[in-house]
């Protein structure tokens, strides 16, 4: 996966998916991934100097979804990655908790 996975789609709860209060619907054959995340994703920062900006939540997905294979606990690895090492080398801070989960969707490979 990892680079060669790039389109992402991303949706709310004010998305074109259905959504009954409880439930997306959605055609599940079209993605090999579907993740969910709290709210934390959309409050990351990077600091330069003495000024703070905000990242957008999409440039965090991507770093928090850069999955390089889907044996075992395969969103935990980029999630750690991202929160562990590349966010403090890179100035990049978040002001609530981050939570994410994920499922494989796709072809089993034996």
């Amino acid at each position: 996966m990892g680079s060669e996975c790039r389109e992402l789609a991303y949706t709310t709860h004010k998305s074109d998916f259905p959504y009954d209060g409880d439930h997306f619907e959605f055609p599940i054959n079209e993605y090999d991934v579907v993740a969910v995340m709290s709210d934390g994703v959309e409050t990351f920062q990077k600091k330069e100097g003495r000024s703070v900006s905000m990242i957008s939540h999409m440039e965090a997905v991507e770093k928090l979804l850069d999955i390089k294979g889907t044996n075992g606990e395969f969103i935990t690895r980029p999630a750690r990655w991202m929160l562990d090492k590349f966010c403090p080398a890179n100035g990049w801070h978040h002001t609530d908790d981050v939570a994410v989960a994920a499922i494989y969707t796709g072809e089993l490979v034996h």
